[in-house]
């Protein structure tokens, strides 16, 4: 179950990240290759964008809120089965979960058998 938390977190903070930048993908070793003399290229601006940075901090503040409510979720079922709580619905449940896969395998044997013996 951890696991799978944890793959869906992942998950969703790649989602929510956006794509990479071009330095991110920059290969490390390599020199920049470009047609035009080094003297007459013109500095990239570094101003930020106009858009602002808005989106990731709501991004951030969105999966922090996912993970609390994932890790109160884990807290909550761990709690639970450590104390053995479980309700009078679930013990039926699950004995009638049980009883009813014994009866389908019980009924897919008996036709498997059919089968077998070419009735």
């Amino acid at each position: 179950m951890s696991r799978r938390v944890a793959l869906v977190s992942i998950a969703l903070a790649l989602a929510l990240a956006g794509p990479p930048t071009a330095l991110a993908q920059a290969p490390s070793g390599a020199a920049p290759t470009s047609s035009a003399a080094p003297a007459t290229a013109v500095p990239a601006s570094t101003a930020a964008p106009a858009s602002g940075g808005g989106d990731s901090t709501a991004a951030l503040v969105l999966l922090a809120v996912v993970g609390i409510v994932l890790l109160a979720a884990a807290v909550a079922w761990g709690a639970a089965r450590w104390w053995a709580w479980e309700p009078r619905w679930v013990l039926r449940a699950r004995h009638a979960g049980a009883e009813a896969g014994w009866r389908a395998s019980n009924t897919w044997a008996d036709f498997r058998d059919w089968l077998r013996f070419g009735r």
